[in-house]
């Protein structure tokens, strides 16, 4: 029977398309799933949603695919959030984004 664990639910948005409307290759999903695989140890795809944000008066609609991870809680604490806005910049740069969505919470899970 499986216990349960206290872990972190980390979440992350991205677009579909570039601001320039052009779509995301494939490769960097490729790459993001791996570096998920690598540094979270798992990963969950949601399906595609869209939103609307609005940046210094300028309203954006964006076509979002969620990636999550469950990690172990103390892990998240000592190795992953010290990391964590290097890493949304760095999602930042090859999505060519002004901003990526990042969030995470507590979860209890088996």
């Amino acid at each position: 029977m499986s216990k349960l664990q206290s872990k972190i639910k980390l979440h992350f948005k991205f677009p579909l398309e570039f601001n320039d409307h052009t779509r995301v290759p494939d490769e960097i999903f490729v790459k993001t799933k791996n570096f998920f695989m690598i540094n979270y140890e798992g990963l969950t795809i949601s399906g595609t949603s869209i939103g609307y944000w609005s940046h210094f008066g300028i309203e954006y609609k964006d076509e979002t695919v969620e990636y999550f991870a469950l990690i172990d809680k103390n892990k998240f604490l000592k190795i992953i959030k010290p990391k964590l806005m290097k890493q949304v910049k760095k999602f930042e740069k090859e999505f060519k984004q002004i901003e990526i969505l990042c969030y995470y919470h507590n979860v209890i899970s088996t």
